[in-house]
């Protein structure tokens, strides 16, 4: 971690040591009063790097049930694919693969000049950027269109933090990226996908 006095962002960033694998250091991170636990794969540890990961949301989930709490969402590197049935069975909430995201990129950049451009700045956490958020979907749009909630939210945009509707994501966990059906009502536990500058309270 950089010097404190150099960037202030790393303030209150702490290193807790143990091994993630066991609960005595798990339990001093309070990692079961995570808003989220990121498990990043370990290169060093090879072909075992994965299965490392698999014990350690074995871990956080054994101490949540032990503290009798919601498990922690839990988000895993996964270096090898094949793996990734074995880390949803494990308790991963959600699981990146950065290969194979890379993949993809370079496959669509070469057709669509610039698109890596695009990808760079959405991933790009920055005052000078934009993001992808999850917004809840306003009461008082359930039971409506998402074209009706494309309408709403750009017709009542806020100048200083913009809001773009570029999607959906249901209460089951569907993802609707500009979806062509216009027929499926909004209902409670939808949340829009947005692009925006900064976290967005409301959609308007």
């Amino acid at each position: 971690i950089p010097d404190r006095d150099d960037f202030p962002e790393f303030e209150n960033v702490f290193l807790v040591p143990g091994d993630p694998v066991g609960e005595p250091a798990l339990r001093k991170a309070c990692a079961h009063r995570a808003h989220s636990v990121v498990i990043l794969a370990d290169p060093s540890r090879g072909d075992l790097a994965d299965g490392v990961s698999i014990l350690v949301c074995m871990s956080v989930r054994s101490l949540c049930e032990a503290e009798d709490v919601p498990c922690t969402h839990l988000c895993v590197e996964v270096l090898d694919p094949a793996n990734i049935d074995h880390l949803r069975r494990a308790g991963a909430d959600e699981i990146v693969n950065e290969g194979s995201f890379g993949a993809t990129l370079i496959a669509q950049a070469s057709l669509q000049h610039g698109l890596s451009e695009v990808y760079r700045r959405l991933l790009t956490i920055s005052a000078e950027t934009n993001e992808i958020y999850l917004v809840p979907v306003p009461r008082e749009m359930l039971g409506r269109s998402f074209a009706d909630l494309g309408r709403k939210t750009f017709d009542e945009r806020d100048d200083q933090n913009p809001v773009s509707l570029i999607g959906l994501r249901s209460a089951s966990g569907e993802i609707l990226i500009n979806p062509r059906s216009q027929d499926r009502p909004l209902s409670g536990g939808d949340q829009a996908i947005v692009v925006a500058w900064s976290p967005p309270e409301r959609l308007f």
